[in-house]
């Protein structure tokens, strides 16, 4: 039976470490406990080693502690939840992050812990600070476009103002 479920172990390690998405098992207390390849390279690091037994909540930026006490509350309370915050690798390249935490059935060396997926969203947060500049640019030129219009409209009335005026002038020169 011990065979078996050191097996079964490995075999899971495996398949942890060598999915393409940014997956951990991590302590509800956030101690990295496993982690796939993808995921040591969203941390920066070179290699395994350098983030077991590390804490994911350090690498959160700004209020890192209370997002991560907020997500393992709500994994808690419902068996996942997601949270969305900055982290920073361990190069100190800060990223936008989305957390999607699953709660974990109890694991054999008794470490409370969750599946942690990690999705880098900053390219996605680039672009819609972009659209959003972007489209400010285009408020701010079309007002000014108003603005011009406005002007050119009033220059155009007082034009035609003194075009009548004058008019009337040489009509009351030719009589």
């Amino acid at each position: 039976m011990e065979t078996d479920l050191g097996a079964e172990v490995e075999r899971l390690r495996t398949l942890l470490e060598r999915q393409p998405s940014c997956l951990m098992r991590v302590g509800v207390d956030g101690t990295i406990l496993a982690a796939s390849d993808a995921a040591v390279s969203l941390l920066g690091a070179r290699g395994l080693v350098f983030v077991l037994d590390t804490s994911l909540v350090e690498r959160l930026a700004d209020n890192g502690p209370q997002v991560w006490a907020d997500l393992v509350g709500r994994v808690r309370q419902s068996g996942s939840a997601s949270a969305e915050c900055e982290m920073n690798d361990l190069t100190g390249l800060r990223r936008d992050v989305v957390l999607q935490g699953v709660s974990h059935p109890p694991h054999p060396d008794g470490i409370e812990s969750m599946v942690v997926v990690v999705r880098d969203v900053s390219m996605a947060r680039r672009l819609e600070e972009s659209l959003r500049e972007q489209q400010e640019l285009r408020r701010a030129a079309q007002d000014d476009l108003r603005v011009a219009v406005e002007q050119v409209t009033a220059l155009q009335a007082q034009l035609d103002g003194m075009m009548l005026l004058a008019q009337q002038v040489v009509e009351r020169g030719r009589k």
